[in-house]
């Protein structure tokens, strides 16, 4: 590993060190200093972290199938992207219960450091299903 590599790698992995929770804190509380609608910006910095983690969860996936589990063999590189409930929301401009109900209707997901997460192929799967079928009304009222 060249040095300059290998200073990369160890400046990502400060990264958490550089930011306490109270620091966090502080940013946060600055953050919605400057935003007009709290409710608003905290939802855009979720999103924003959801982003990172799926970007994160993603590059794990990538070093392990690529690299860990294929010593011998080189595998070809597939990207699978992973949303979360909000992300899918916005996506297909739903409401985030919306999604919920989709779950319940039988989208797929899978449970990735404690969120659950919905990959770009069962969202194409679950589309072509809905898309096919005919959709009846539950009416709660008889």
């Amino acid at each position: 590993m060249l040095g300059s590599e290998k200073k990369k790698f160890e400046e990502l992995l400060e990264l958490p060190k550089s930011m306490s929770i109270s620091d966090f804190d502080n940013y946060i509380n600055e953050y919605l200093k400057r935003k007009a609608d709290k409710n608003l910006a905290i939802q855009e910095l979720d999103r924003i972290l959801a982003v990172l983690q799926n970007h994160i969860t993603s590059l794990s996936l990538y070093l392990k199938q690529n690299h860990l589990l294929s010593k011998d063999r080189v595998a070809p590189v597939v990207e699978i992207e992973f949303y979360t409930k909000q992300e899918v929301a916005a996506k297909y401009r739903v409401s985030i219960r919306t999604v919920t109900n989709w779950i319940i209707d039988g989208l797929d997901t899978i449970e990735i450091g404690g969120v659950k997460r919905i990959s770009n192929s069962a969202l194409n799967a679950f589309t072509e299903i809905k898309r096919t079928k005919k959709f009846s009304w539950k009416s709660i009222a008889k």
